[in-house]
């Protein structure tokens, strides 16, 4: 998971850039960077693309990098904000990335991950590609390329559309060249990573989600179809369905954990913000799973306080607090070094002391939060705990960009029963919400996402 933003041709683009690129950190802060195309002359030769980047959150590396980024020039901006999925924590992996042609240099920002990264590098190294990363970004980029020169340095819309077709996996991602004045924003023929676009004061921008196109004041368009290519050039955009799309099908867990609450999704052709959905969420796990005798309902903060207001109105039970969080620590899953922020992260109150607590969080991954949160409920004298989630088990790797993928047997759920689940992070009983309650709560059919982290079935 990682975020990405741009906008072409405002006045005030790199300003506005950096706005939206800030209210998607919470998809990625190992690391941010930006490109700008400045439009030097009036024919394409004379177009530059500019970029920076640099390790940790955006206003970070604006400070880092402030010389070059109050150096650039630019009407056209994209931008993006790492969670390393594919590839170490190092700066040639931070995005953007490029690949070169003698026409100029192409540049990406992509949201996703690729599932035959080894066959297209292994194709483009006998292709005489050089290769600098290892990221699918750079993959993709660097076929795209590949393609542009095979064809004479013709058609760079194409390009795109060849590269789409040989691709396989998740990718929502936007391009610049040396050689074209269009911005060129695409996704996978499965949608399963959101894009959508806007426009703001008459000039189209995109973002991952729309949380970060209302931080900008501008007009939430539509989505960026499966498959499709949006051109976005000096007369407009053009769209191009590169690719037939089946049907879409979403990452689920963008909508029980990824998304800001703010952000929306339109579910049979109407907007739902994550915050709705996560409450609906909450219900039908407070019918599955009731606890009568619980005193009170707490949430995990802080992704599981949308949960915990469904399960508390459905049950009747107070809504209460009864963990606090650091303010100065995010998102530790997003973190490469997670052990120690997690130590730090919560605190226990004393307003749970001898009460029976029903704690609710989005889901349970590894059981590291989950287990510091019992640790800090017991050290304030609970009675008991009683730990629901408000999705299922999660017991399968996710390849298309949530980082389970290489180490995916520390899941917890994978080899564990719920019981014993309850047992080894310090609860007295564990709940997941079933499969059918969740896609009931989001009032969509299974088959509209990508749900193998739950049940194992691939798109």
């Amino acid at each position: 998971m990682c975020g990405i933003f741009g906008i072409y041709g405002h006045p005030h683009s790199k300003e506005i850039l950096f706005t939206g690129l800030k209210s998607l950190q919470h998809r990625g802060q190992s690391g941010a960077g930006i490109a700008g195309l400045d439009f030097v002359g009036k024919q394409d030769s004379g177009l530059r693309v500019r970029v920076a980047k640099g390790p940790d959150k955006v206003d970070i590396m604006m400070l880092n990098q402030a010389e070059k980024i109050n150096g650039m020039p630019g009407q056209a901006f994209i931008g993006h904000v790492r969670w390393p999925t594919q590839g170490i924590n190092v700066k040639h992996n931070i995005q953007p990335t490029w690949a070169p042609t003698t026409a100029g240099l192409l540049t990406i920002v992509s949201n996703g991950d690729l599932v035959d990264m080894a066959k297209q590098r292994t194709f483009l190294q006998g292709e005489k590609t050089k290769l600098y990363t290892e990221s699918d970004a750079e993959i993709i980029v660097a076929t795209v390329a590949n393609n542009f020169i095979r064809s004479g340095k013709k058609d760079l819309l194409a390009a795109i559309k060849t590269a789409m077709s040989h691709i396989k996996g998740a990718y929502s991602a936007a391009m610049l060249a040396e050689f074209d004045r269009r911005m060129f924003v695409f996704r996978d023929p499965l949608g399963i990573r959101p894009l959508f676009l806007g426009k703001k004061d008459g000039y189209y921008c995109f973002a991952s989600e729309t949380c970060a196109l209302n931080k900008i004041e501008a007009e939430i368009v539509r989505e960026v179809k499966p498959g499709e290519i949006a051109a976005i050039g000096p007369t407009g955009i053009d769209s191009y369905q590169a690719i037939d799309s089946p049907e879409q099908r979403l990452c689920v867990f963008e909508l029980i954990w990824l998304c800001r609450p703010d952000s929306y999704f339109k579910i049979n052709g109407q907007p739902h913000s994550f915050q709705a959905i996560r409450e609906r969420m909450g219900r039908p796990l407070a019918q599955e799973f009731p606890h009568p005798d619980a005193d009170v309902v707490i949430a995990a903060p802080k992704s599981g306080i949308p949960a915990a207001i469904g399960y508390h109105q459905a049950s009747k039970i107070p809504f209460g607090a009864g963990i606090i969080t650091e303010p100065h620590i995010g998102r530790t899953f997003l973190e490469v070094e997670r052990a120690a922020s997690i130590k730090s992260k919560f605190h226990g109150l004393e307003t749970v002391k001898g009460k029976k607590v029903v704690v609710v969080d989005d889901s349970l991954v590894e059981g590291s939060n989950a287990t510091k949160i019992c640790t800090e409920l017991h050290r304030q004298s609970t009675k008991a705990i009683y730990f629901v989630f408000a999705s299922p088990p999660y017991r399968r790797p996710c390849f298309f960009g949530t980082a389970t993928s290489s180490d995916w047997k520390t899941l917890m759920a994978v080899h564990k029963t719920p019981k014993e689940i309850a047992q080894e992070i310090g609860a007295d009983h564990v709940g997941y919400l079933s499969f059918n309650g969740l896609f009931k709560a989001i009032g969509s059919s299974p088959d509209k996402f990508c749900h193998a982290c739950f049940s194992g079935k691939y798109p």
